[in-house]
């Protein structure tokens, strides 16, 4: 809610609200929204078989035509609209009184005739700022009350869920392999996205070490690809 200062002495406060009327039923759509580096690896024995593809991911929406409004209230705030009538009647009036006695006031013989003018322009700038607050107050007045205004017809979309929906190897990406210690390993993929890491003789002492079997895989320019593996264990399905 916005109050506002009139351009006499009213405040209007206003409320705005947005409303939106369907106009059909929603309809599913599934859109692309990228791509990706997706990696995965497990161990056997002395080594990592891993491997890369780029992974395509999809958006399920609900998609619906909908009409928008835009509904505006406004209204006066306590008395201060009552209170510009009041004083702008008062102020008129009093203006219009004191010209015409100014009119009706015949100057003294010795008096200059600048005094007389000087009379005119204060009895008339007060009628002036009366008619002044009238005017504003029929403006004001004449906006209060609720409007509403036709945004036209919108789309409405709301996803529901993002999921892969395609994938294809990636020969020759540069791969890393980074232990629980530390220590990094590198391989490059094939043309079928397949790359092997050799583990060092000494793994299952540095994971008793560490007190931990983590290690991560990705590919090496593009960290948003990393991927958990668990080595502790011979053989092991990769985990995020």
């Amino acid at each position: 809610m916005a109050v506002a200062l009139g351009p006499a002495c009213a405040r209007l406060a206003t409320d705005t609200a947005l409303r939106a009327d369907v106009l059909e039923k929603p309809r599913k759509a599934t859109v692309s929204v990228g791509e990706r580096i997706a990696v995965d690896g497990r161990r056997t024995a002395l080594r990592v078989d891993a491997e890369t593809w780029t992974e395509k991911r999809c958006a399920e929406e609900l998609r619906q035509n909908a009409r928008g409004w835009l509904r505006t209230s406004t209204r006066a705030v306590g008395h201060s609209l009552a209170a510009e009538w009041l004083f702008g009647g008062v102020l008129t009036a009093a203006g219009v009184g004191l010209t015409a006695a100014v009119a009706l006031h015949t100057p003294e013989a010795d008096e200059a005739p600048a005094a007389q003018t000087s009379r005119y322009l204060a009895t008339g700038a007060v009628g002036v700022v009366g008619v002044a607050l009238l005017v504003a107050a029929t403006v004001q007045t004449a906006s209060l009350g609720v409007s509403e205004r036709d945004l036209g017809v919108k789309e409405l979309v709301k996803r529901v869920r993002e999921t892969a929906c395609g994938r294809s190897p990636r020969p020759h990406e540069a791969l890393r392999l980074t232990l629980c210690d530390g220590k990094q390993l590198e391989a490059i993929s094939d043309a079928a996205g397949r790359a092997v890491f050799a583990l060092p003789e000494d793994v299952d002492d540095r994971i008793a070490s560490e007190g931990s079997d983590r290690a991560i895989l990705e590919a090496r320019f593009d960290p948003r690809s990393q991927r958990v593996l668990h080595l502790a264990v011979a053989v092991t399905d990769a985990g995020r």
